[in-house]
């Protein structure tokens, strides 16, 4: 009978600690440091610690932190008769959250028990109002502390600097001069950031195939694991790597060093964009014809599947066919003959001498002002950087006749390093526009000259662009093409006598009748 007097008697109590930033942990507000004192404490009071929550990084002014909301849980079992925390802030920063949390304890008849504060824990309408009061005033000061951390990283990024975690390509590292936190080129990640976009702007890259090849070549996450294709998109899609910094609604160059062109973001913008345009979403299998053929007889779009053959060389065989429900075997083309036969359509395609050498003639004016462009960007950068050499002697100078600090001067010299590194940079971004540039001349120079070769030879990202261009449906009876609706855009260039269009492609067509649309 005694011994289950005792047993009734007996007090149990959680302890609950919580931290939110390293700094808190350096100055003795630590997970193991609370739960120490906690437990001392519960000793002292006759408590026995039935279990120990504790959440770390987690801000005072959630309520949804997971070991707190686990306690809270356990709480409502009827488990314990207190809660034990080393500071009532540890409990909650919110007072709106701490007085509804405290009338659901005094509900189940538990105490809110602090280590640092042992005169708060009666029941006395003094330590009720006390115990209000110093809820309020914590929220006073996390609010507070709240405003100062947002003023003072928007004053970081109007200095110029990313007030936030760098991405990928870039850390966080101490400035040795200024002792301030700063944003600078990670030499392992950065350079393959420089490829993803170079790769990209290619256009011959998806962004499935596009991480693969990252992927092969060592780029892992801030986790160490692989990126996935919503990530590289983010990356791509991000104009931080150019240089322009977004935070909390602004925008404003920053002072980071860029991984890449203003010029060849912009590109790999266009081939974003383009790829969506045209319908270049990773699926299963990605057929070139999607949405351009039609069955004439029922006016539906053609689908096309592979089926697996076992009595064959072939492992499998592809085809276009109509959804009708009833079915539609005239419809029935396998994917290399139809494909194909839409290719030869471009090969009745060809663009008037006098076009051509209208394109020729833009492209080469393009090319001169593209050349003194270039030229006078790069003498411009060069003056820059000859001018920057020159204050850097001056600086030696004065360090050696001992006019300046040797603190003055490293502060100096390095600022001046620093610019000089960026303009090389600068110059040799140059260089790469120059080449991105050329190359989409050569492809336009291609197109027009021969459209069929240069259609077989390009990626299908493009063969369904330059189809895009001409033609808007392809349609299917019997097996065959029956009727081509081509672009208005293309029509008018028919009709300014700008393309050459042979009309005798469809079988038993009269030469002077067009095709229709």
């Amino acid at each position: 009978m005694e011994d289950l007097n005792k047993k009734q008697q007996a007090r149990f109590c959680f302890i609950y600690a919580r931290v939110s930033t390293v700094r808190q942990a350096k100055e003795g507000y630590s997970i193991g440091a609370q739960i120490k004192h906690c437990k001392d404490f519960a000793k002292r009071l006759g408590y026995k610690v039935k279990e120990v929550f504790a959440d770390r990084g987690e801000s005072g002014t959630a309520l949804d932190r997971p070991q707190f909301q686990e306690m809270l849980n356990r709480c409502e079992d009827g488990e314990v008769d207190a809660v034990i925390v080393f500071h009532l802030d540890r409990f909650a920063r919110n007072e709106y959250d701490f007085f509804l949390i405290k009338r659901n304890f005094e509900k189940l008849g538990i105490k809110i028990l602090s280590v640092s504060q042992p005169n708060l824990s009666g029941d006395t309408p003094e330590s009720h109002l006390v115990q209000g009061i110093l809820a309020s005033v914590d929220a006073y000061f996390s609010r507070d502390n709240s405003r100062k951390t947002k003023k003072g990283m928007r004053r970081k990024f109007e200095e110029g600097w990313y007030p936030s975690w760098a991405p990928l390509g870039y850390k966080n590292v101490k400035d040795e001069i200024s002792g301030r936190n700063v944003i600078a080129v990670d030499e392992y990640t950065a350079p393959l950031i420089r490829k993803a976009f170079e790769l990209y702007a290619t256009g011959n890259y998806s962004l499935r195939a596009l991480k693969d090849e990252l992927s092969k070549l060592g780029l892992r996450g801030r986790k160490g694991n692989k990126l996935s294709e919503s990530s590289l998109q983010r990356i791509l899609t991000n104009p931080f790597y150019y240089g322009l910094m977004r935070w909390s609604g602004m925008e404003k160059m920053g002072k980071h060093k860029p991984l890449i062109s203003k010029k060849l973001f912009d590109r790999v913008q266009y081939v974003l964009a383009s790829h969506r345009d045209f319908l270049i979403r990773e699926r299963k299998y990605n057929f070139l014809l999607r949405g351009i053929v039609w069955c004439e007889v029922h006016n539906r779009r053609l689908v096309a599947e592979w089926h697996n053959i076992k009595s064959s060389k072939r492992k499998r065989i592809g085809y276009y066919h109509c959804t009708h429900r009833g079915g539609c075997k005239g419809s029935y083309i396998e994917i290399e003959t139809l494909e194909e036969k839409v290719a030869d359509l471009l090969k009745n395609i060809q663009f008037k001498k006098e076009f051509i050498e209208l394109v020729v003639s833009k492209a080469k004016e393009y090319l001169e002002d593209l050349s003194k462009t270039i030229v006078s960007r790069k003498r411009s950068l060069q003056n820059k950087i000859e001018a920057l050499e020159v204050k850097r002697d001056n600086l030696e100078n004065l360090l050696i006749e001992g006019k300046i600090t040797p603190e003055i001067f490293n502060r100096l010299h390095s600022k001046i390093e620093s610019e000089i590194n960026s303009l090389y940079h600068q110059i040799i971004d140059v260089e790469k526009e120059r080449s991105i540039d050329i190359d989409f001349l050569e492809r336009i120079l291609a197109f027009t000259r021969d459209i069929y070769k240069t259609y077989k030879e390009a990626p299908n990202y493009l063969k369904r662009r330059y189809l895009r261009l001409f033609i808007e449906k392809v349609y299917i009876k019997d097996k065959d093409i029956s009727q081509v609706n081509y672009r208005e855009f293309f029509k008018t260039l028919i009709e300014e006598q700008k393309v050459i269009l042979r009309n005798n492609w469809l079988r038993g067509q009269d030469s002077n009748l067009q095709p229709a649309g």
